[in-house]
């Protein structure tokens, strides 16, 4: 997760030097968020509308296909739709019932069944070590007490009635007749105490609340105000109404609004559509189309894999829990489909009522077990095999951004937010895919590379991480080349290298590894796949079967030398061309000697090839090939020179020119030009001398 999260964050940053956030786009983007924070009880039935009619739209499509007229056809998809919600709610509702009845009716041995397994629970936890430590904890109060000492009845009793007596001779004549006094009036305060214990409340509180007063009076405390307060016996009308429809009515306010929205949405698509192109400019409609194309087909896609991909879960669960016993099967299996679109959260609250169920029905632990284990399979069936099967591509969504989306959803717009987190976060993606300066959406969110192989694999070197670059370079050959290979990744990441060395970023012993590590590769691929064939990248092991049935070359074999421009990364591009000419049958070698050194010519000319490739990197190769160029063509005029700039992003024609006339046939910029070009210039030697030219 840490990797994934440093790699988004660099291509962030990357896409700021390209496309920068200004303060313009922060300030809306800050508005935004306020209005849809303070403005959500308006928001919140549109966006679920808008989310609904993403799956009702290819319905009402589908019957205007069938020649039924709009508002028809949007009449019978909500009445539809209504009647559809209206049958669940409707066996929902009486699956509930009769699961109440049953509780009810059975209530007794459910509670039986509850205890036993307390007990149960109870022998676990007491027993073995646990009875050791709860032994333990009561031995250590008596150890406390017998340290302290022991008390004697004896002590208590007399120092009671020392006490008392002391208080009886405090007592005053005028006191005791204040206390007759105070007695006479309690037994009038004690018939009233228990009058209202007798209308409304307890007698037996009633007298203990009369001999607190009591108490407190002969201990010369403060007497406790008392305040009287006078309530209404019934509530007003209005009140019960308020208390009993309000909790009703804004549910049903809200679902009306929504169903109202949806229709309108669903008539007015068209008008909707086009009044949207016109606040994103007239000059955009190319992208803005795009968008909205992209967005509807993403969401509709995910809508509908969504609903089967839980029907079917919700299906297997009433299956599942009918089998094993459990009561009203058919409810938990339908909770379970409800449940499921909220993400994460969802499937095990659907799944915690069965279980709980299962505890106070079943006897023994077997059946919860039962119920538990079919959870779980049927959530990693569902979460390995059908959302990837169904999902595919269609969202766009990485796991990163759906956590981050559901987490800031709920927290602006609470459960209902949760719901719509994932809808929401695809017109996101497709906004920071249309909209340069939302890209980085689109960085953090979605579900594309967040660096390229290239880039990810040269930030592994930069790292020292020998142990994950070779790791990529195994998953490219897993479905790549080894052509590929070099091209893609490998020549790259040298050019990359080369760039940050000429800016002063790169470590000698940043460079030194890297270089170490490329050529390694580089030499381990010549022995890991046989050069004959090592477009096909044959597996190590089938080398000499793969030479035995080589085929003769179905051209003459050319004598190729590759030699560097100017250091050890043009080197190791040359080492790389000279393998792929190899693999088609030509006979080539990288040869360590720089173009540009006196002796180049003279160890060149040894060799006698028929073409000599100056292998140099960009940015800044350029120079030196063409150096290196005009000494090797005075020192052997006849010999046919190509420059490979690689990875160049198309020289300008003035380099191209310049490079050319320091005397190099052909200028390329990838392995495979080269290489093609060198095919073509040996068939038609071969043409040549077959025709006896």
């Amino acid at each position: 997760m840490a990797s994934v999260l440093e790699a988004r964050w660099q291509r962030i940053m990357a896409q700021r030097e390209d496309h920068p956030v200004g303060i313009g786009t922060i300030a809306g983007i800050a508005i935004v968020l306020a209005a849809l924070y303070f403005l959500q009880e308006v928001l919140l039935p549109f966006a679920l509308a808008l989310l609904l009619s993403f799956l009702l739209t290819p319905v009402v499509m589908w019957l205007e296909r069938g020649r039924i007229r709009r508002i028809p056809a949007v009449a019978l998809t909500a009445t539809l739709a209504l009647a559809v919600f209206a049958g669940l709610l409707w066996l929902m509702g009486t699956q509930f019932t009769a699961l109440l009845a049953d509780l009810t009716e059975n209530r007794q041995q459910y509670k039986e069944n509850l205890v036993e397994r307390a007990k149960s629970l109870r022998g676990m936890v007491s027993g073995g070590e646990s009875r050791k430590l709860a032994e333990t904890l009561q031995e250590i109060p008596e150890e406390i007490a017998e340290d302290d000492g022991p008390i004697r009845p004896e002590e208590n009793e007399e120092e009671q009635e020392e006490e008392g007596e002391t208080k009886k001779d405090a007592l005053s004549e005028e006191g005791q007749a204040e206390e007759e006094a105070v007695a006479d009036d309690d037994v009038s305060d004690e018939d009233a105490l228990t009058d209202l214990a007798t209308e409304g409340g307890d007698k037996a509180t009633a007298e203990r609340t009369m001999q607190d007063v009591l108490d407190r009076f002969l201990s010369g405390e403060e007497p406790v105000a008392v305040r009287v307060v006078e309530t209404e016996s019934t509530p007003p009308p209005q009140s019960m109404l308020r208390d009993w429809l309000g909790p009703i009515l804004a549910p049903l306010g809200t679902a009306a609004i929504v169903v109202v929205f949806v229709i309108f949405i669903l008539i007015q698509r068209e008008d909707m559509r086009d009044r949207l192109i016109r606040l994103a400019g007239t000059r955009r409609v190319y992208l803005t189309t795009q968008a909205i194309d992209d967005a509807g087909a993403r969401i509709s896609r995910y809508l509908l894999m969504q609903l089967i991909i839980n029907a079917t879960y919700g299906l297997a669960v009433a299956v599942g829990l009918f089998l094993i016993g459990v009561p009203n099967a058919l409810v938990w299996g339908l909770l379970a489909t409800v449940f499921r679109f909220i993400p994460y959260v969802g499937p095990w609250v659907a799944a915690s009522l069965p279980i709980l169920l299962s505890l106070v029905v079943f006897d023994g632990w077997i059946r919860p077990l039962e119920v538990i284990g079919l959870f779980i399979v049927l959530e990693l069936f569902s979460n390995n095999v059908m959302e990837p099967w169904l999902y595919g591509s269609s969202t766009g969504v990485s796991t990163v951004g759906i956590i981050v989306s559901a987490t800031f959803w709920t927290w602006l717009w609470g459960p209902i937010g949760l719901v719509l987190s994932m809808p929401l976060t695809v017109c996101l993606v497709v906004l920071g895919r249309h909209v340069p300066q939302l890209g980085f959406l689109n960085v953090l969110l979605s579900d594309e590379p967040a660096l390229d192989l290239d880039v990810r694999f040269y930030q592994r070197l930069l790292a020292f991480d020998d142990y994950e670059a070779n790791n990529l370079v195994g998953t490219f050959l897993q479905t790549g080349t080894l052509d590929e290979l070099y091209e893609d990744m490998l020549i790259p990441a040298l050019s990359m290298s080369e760039r940050d060395r000429n800016a002063g970023y790169l470590t000698d012993h940043q460079r030194r590894f890297i270089h170490r590590m490329v050529r390694g590769t580089v030499r381990e691929m010549g022995q890991q796949f046989d050069a004959s064939s090592a477009v096909e990248a044959v597996p190590p092991g089938a080398a000499e079967e793969a030479a035995a049935d080589r085929e003769p070359p179905a051209r003459k074999a050319l004598r190729v030398v590759c030699v560097p421009a100017e250091d050890v990364a043009d080197r190791i591009a040359g080492m790389m061309a000279a393998q792929l000419l190899a693999a088609r049958g030509d006979v080539a070698e990288a040869l360590p000697i720089r173009a540009g050194a006196h002796d180049a010519g003279e160890v060149i000319a040894r060799k006698q090839p028929h073409y000599v490739i100056i292998s140099a990197l960009a940015p800044g190769g350029a120079i030196p090939a063409a150096e290196g160029c005009k000494r090797l063509r005075r020192r052997l005029p006849n010999a046919r020179v190509i420059i490979g700039l690689w990875n160049a992003t198309g020289p300008a024609q003035k380099t191209r020119e310049r490079l050319t006339r320091a005397g190099a046939e052909l200028v390329t910029t990838s392995l495979a030009e080269a290489v093609r070009h060198l095919e073509e210039v040996a068939r038609e030697a071969d043409e040549k001398a077959a025709a006896g030219v």
